[in-house]
């Protein structure tokens, strides 16, 4: 409500002020035209003033009660909504007593105007009744002299009446009874018998005329007063005759020459006697009344209410009526225009009451009737007013007051509640405004319009290390860097409106000596009626870092695009190419303005034109990724093959920006994909011929396997044939060697026989590894695991072999970890293994060597790393693999000087793999050899575990 009635101030006024001079102009001319005739002017333009006045006094004093601060409603922040509030409250008598005062203003020129109009309306009914009696006269007059031939001489009527006089028709026939009524009638009326009928008259009237010379001068007067008295309607005829000569006094009543006639003659004479009297009391002026008959000379002067229409019209209204006592001034009939008969009169009777008349003529005759009424019947209304109309304007006073100020009231409270609303709006608003000023990140300052500081916040110090108190006052120029071009902010400022802003960007200075760079957005406004400008500072130092890291990363990337030897094209949203890197062009031999667009579609061979379009384009509208290859043409005119992966891009919101996408020139690809074709039909073919060999080399395997058995069990066989004679003869030679059959005294005997008992050894050694290999190879080897005391094993392998190597000058050092577990074996097997490790090692160093046996755990925790370590010749990768072989001999000068079968590394594998285990051979030549054997540990669970 408030908002609306400031914003319409003047629209109100203007409104108000156009409605006033409307009413003061032209509520007459409307009143006027709405009542047909002119309205009196007395008491009406005083009400009207009157009541303008009031209404205009009451409006302003609205006004200056309710907007005393109208021009300073708008604010440039809110803490502009301290001031006082727009509406102030006045007390509701003054508001009832000016409205109250308006309306009885109001009311009593709305009742002015009414009583106005009930006047006019009755004046209009007295000039319809006397035009209506005039017409009526009128036409019984006209009635009359239709039937005017009735009574004249040559009449039938007046020839009957003449042959009654002469012959009076008998007594109580219809005739003489309708003859004597008339008389009777006439009799009544006149009261004398002279009864004579109209000859001639110049204006001919049916009726009776009586001549009035005869008659005196109390005679004439009694029969006019017993006329009048009787309501009868008196018609002067006025042809200028004197008042000693021929005037007349007719007194029509009408005789109708009907069976009826009598009758109906008694009904009009009851009709005019029943007419109100105060009607005929002046009806026609132009005739004499009692009043008139006496000796006296009377003026009756006749006037309009607006004279200056009609301003001759009085002077012609002059009536002069002399006594018959003066036969020679004569009795002058008013000479009125038919048209100005309309007029309202105002006229005095001779007895000086003020009167209201309307004159209307009488058609086709001299007569004038006269309609009046007494002028206080008529002004009454208007010049004074009723009690109850006054106490009835009074009530509607009242009420509407009463209704208005409880309205009012409720307004008030309605205004104040708002108010109170939108003093805590504004309170809301001052602790927003204060909370974002305080900790916004941005400085905000308040320029004046000569570019000054009015007002800053708190972030201001935080960003210039300038206190507020030394920055207000200052102008915004001195924050800008020395080393900067200086800015006409001035200009730029003014270019600024309240819905266009303006931003820019500038150097400005720390008070420490920095510089950064800032962003300034000003905006104009209004802070307490004065123009001033709004200007938000951003530091826009870690923005700039950004993107000059942004562009930085930018060309990276294109360099990195433009010496990526892959072709490489980017392409937008819509799938047309915007970017065609080096290697691209380099293969196509055309320019990035030839391929931009879709232009790079002219190098695609006709034949794959339509389904790579075609490719693209579904992948685009899916925005999905695509692999597709087509013939695209090379520089030298040639179509190659190539493969184009296309992805799509997005951004860091997740909107697609378009495709990229790198070409692979798969032709060479392609050619080798064909001779690889053609490889693998020729591979298939000599896979059929292979499978053919490979069936027969399985036959000859198995054949293998089944001779490998045979020469097993051959050699196991004649192991054990062998083996019964070669004991006896090792138990006879050894007897022989220590005597017991009998001492051999010749020493060559002697000698031989330890030859004999050596060789049968080392043969029985022989055969007990080939029974062992033989035992292996055939499966049907086993062995009992038990658990085996590492360095127990190790020291009865040695003591087994010392002879040996003694006679060999060699030394064994032994090496045994502590703490190790026992070994899970044969001992049997396990002592082979080291024996046939140490002859090995001893065979093949010279003399004076040191084998060096070893006990360690192994990386795996479960098994014995137990090595054999020699200085001796070393053997090559070549000869690593042949000594595992069963019955190999290495070609080496010193194995040539000891005898041996070639099984001990080979029956040491065996044995080991038996076991769960394996050997590993480190040897190079001239650096000696190391053969590692892995054997399982007895390993005990702790109680933890």
């Amino acid at each position: 409500m408030k908002q609306f009635l400031e914003r319409s101030f003047w629209w109100f006024i203007a409104l108000y002020a156009l409605l006033g001079i409307l009413w003061i102009l032209f509520s007459d001319a409307v009143l006027s035209l709405l009542i047909k005739s002119p309205v009196p002017a007395s008491g009406w333009q005083l009400g009207k003033s009157f009541t303008f006045l009031l209404v205009s006094t009451f409006f302003f004093i609205f006004i200056w009660r309710f907007f005393p601060n109208r021009h300073h409603t708008s604010s440039a922040s809110p803490q502009d909504s301290s001031r006082k509030p727009a509406f102030k409250t006045i007390p509701p008598l003054i508001v009832f007593l000016i409205m109250g005062t308006s309306f009885f203003g109001i009311g009593i020129t709305t009742y002015r105007q009414h009583q106005t109009i009930m006047a006019k309306q009755q004046y209009v009914a007295l000039e319809n009744l006397a035009k209506t009696r005039a017409d009526n006269i009128a036409l019984r007059l006209d009635s009359l002299r239709k039937n005017a031939q009735l009574y004249s001489k040559d009449s039938l009527l007046s020839q009957d009446f003449q042959k009654w006089l002469s012959a009076p028709p008998k007594k109580d026939t219809p005739e003489s009874r309708q003859i004597s009524d008339h008389f009777s009638l006439l009799r009544d009326i006149f009261g004398y018998k002279d009864i004579t009928l109209l000859d001639s008259m110049a204006t001919p009237i049916a009726g009776t005329t009586m001549d009035i010379k005869h008659l005196s001068k109390d005679k004439l007067k009694h029969l006019v007063t017993k006329a009048i008295r009787q309501h009868r309607i008196i018609f002067a005829s006025l042809k200028n005759d004197k008042i000693t000569a021929d005037v007349h006094l007719s007194i029509i009543v009408p005789i109708y020459p009907s069976q009826n006639g009598l009758e109906d003659s008694k009904n009009a004479m009851a009709y005019v006697a029943n007419l109100p009297a105060n009607l005929f009391l002046n009806d026609v002026l132009t005739a004499p009344t009692p009043d008139l008959l006496d000796a006296k000379t009377h003026l009756i002067s006749l006037t309009y209410w607006e004279k200056d229409l009609w301003p001759s019209l009085a002077e012609r209204l002059k009536l002069i009526i002399v006594d018959q006592d003066s036969p020679r001034e004569e009795i002058l009939a008013p000479e009125i225009p038919a048209k100005d008969l309309n007029v309202p009169l105002e006229a005095l009777t001779p007895k000086g009451i003020p009167m209201v008349a309307v004159a209307a003529p009488v058609q086709e005759t001299d007569l004038v009737i006269m309609a009046s009424i007494p002028q206080d019947s008529l002004y009454a209304p208007l010049k004074q007013m009723s009690i109850s109309t006054l106490l009835f304007l009074v009530a509607i006073v009242a009420i509407g007051a009463l209704i208005i100020g409880l309205w009012w009231q409720q307004k008030l409270a309605s205004i104040r509640a708002q108010q109170y609303r939108s003093d805590l709006e504004q309170e809301k608003l001052q602790k927003k405004y204060d909370f974002l000023s305080q900790f916004a990140n941005d400085v905000i300052l308040i320029v004046g319009m000569d570019n000054t500081i009015i007002e800053c916040n708190e972030r201001t110090n935080a960003i210039y290390g300038i206190p507020r108190e030394d920055i207000l006052g200052t102008p915004l120029n001195s924050l800008s860097s020395n080393d900067n071009k200086p800015l006409d902010i001035g200009r730029i400022l003014e270019k600024s409106t309240e819905d266009q802003g303006a931003v820019f960007e500038t150097v400005h200075r720390h008070r420490n000596g920095h510089t950064f760079p800032v962003e300034i957005s000003v905006r104009r406004g209004d802070m307490n009626g004065q123009p001033v400008y709004q200007c938000i500072l951003r530091d826009i130092s870690e923005r700039k870092q950004y993107m000059d890291d942004l562009e930085k990363a930018r060309d990276h990337y294109r360099l990195l695009l433009e010496k990526f030897p892959t072709p490489v094209w980017l392409a937008d949203t819509t799938g047309k190419c915007n970017y065609f890197n080096a290697a691209w062009l380099d293969f196509t031999g055309k320019n990035i303005e030839y391929e931009l667009g879709e232009g790079w579609l002219d190098g695609v061979h006709p034949d794959d034109a339509g389904t790579c379009l075609s490719t693209y384009k579904d992948a685009l509208r899916r925005q999905d990724p695509f692999d597709m290859e087509y013939r695209l043409r090379h520089r030298d005119g040639t179509y190659r093959i190539i493969r184009d992966c296309g992805r799509p891009l997005h951004d860091s919101d997740g909107h697609f920006i378009g495709y990229i996408g790198a070409c692979y020139d798969i032709d060479d690809i392609r050619a080798a994909e064909d001779v690889m074709r053609q490889a693998k039909l020729e591979v298939e073919a000599l896979n059929l011929q292979l499978e053919g060999a490979l069936r027969q080399a399985r036959a000859a395997t198995a054949e293998a396997d089944r001779a490998s058995r045979a020469k097993s069990d051959f050699l196991a066989n004649m192991s054990h044939e062998l083996r019964t004679p070669l004991n006896a003869i090792l138990g006879f030679a050894e007897m022989m060697d220590k005597g017991i059959g009998g001492t051999i005294e010749n020493l060559a005997y002697k000698e031989y026989i330890h030859h004999i008992y050596a060789s049968g050894c080392h043969l029985l050694e022989i055969i007990n590894d080939v029974l062992d290999l033989s035992r292996i190879e055939s499966g049907r080897m086993q062995i009992i695991p038990e658990s085996i005391d590492p360095e127990g094993i190790i020291r009865e392998a040695s003591r087994f072999l010392e002879p040996k190597i003694r006679k060999a000058v060699q030394n064994i050092s032994i090496n045994i970890a502590p703490d190790l577990p026992p070994i899970w074996g044969e001992p049997r097997y396990i002592k082979q293994i080291l024996i046939n490790l140490l002859s090995n090692a001893s065979k093949f160093s010279p003399a004076g060597a040191t084998l060096t046996v070893c006990a360690i755990r192994a990386q795996d925790p479960n098994m014995l790393d137990l090595s054999v370590e020699d200085p001796g010749v070393g053997m090559t990768a070549e000869q690593i693999s042949m000594a595992v072989q069963p019955f190999a001999q290495l070609e080496h000068h010193m194995s040539k000087s000891h005898e041996g079968t070639g099984l001990g590394l080979s029956l040491v594998k065996s044995l080991a793999e038996i076991h769960h285990g394996w050997i590993r051979i480190d040897s190079s030549p001239g650096r000696g050899t190391i053969v590692h054997t892995f054997l399982p540990l007895l390993v005990v669970p702790s109680v933890g575990q």
